[in-house]
């Protein structure tokens, strides 16, 4: 009698479909978060006097710069949300990140 094989181990598909829950969850989390400041930006959460709380918006700056690079619908229309609720903040990062979003952004329209 030939020796039973876990058939379900060695099927390739299984790879693919856990690749693919693994990306959907990485868009839906980044998606979610997004979601969240883009939120927190429209009710004014965020005192743009306070020297603490504009150094932490200058480190999302680039993070949020890089959703625009983004393949993902969802993903680049709240980048580009976020972005531009940012820049209405007096960030010195800014200053250099704006040609990049602009560019960006015509790429993405063409």
């Amino acid at each position: 009698m030939a020796p039973s094989m876990d058939h379900y181990a060695n099927n390739p598909f299984r790879y693919v479909c856990r690749a693919n829950q693994i990306l959907n969850l990485t868009i839906s989390f980044v998606t979610l978060s997004l979601d969240l400041l883009n939120t927190a930006i429209k009710r004014n959460r965020f005192e743009s006097r306070d020297s603490s709380i504009n150094a932490k918006l200058e480190a999302i700056v680039a993070v949020v710069g890089n959703t625009l690079y983004s393949k993902d619908a969802s993903v680049l229309i709240l980048g580009m949300r976020c972005i531009a609720g940012l820049s209405k903040y007096l960030l010195r990062v800014m200053e250099n990140s704006i040609p990049v979003v602009v560019r960006q952004t015509l790429d993405t329209i063409k």
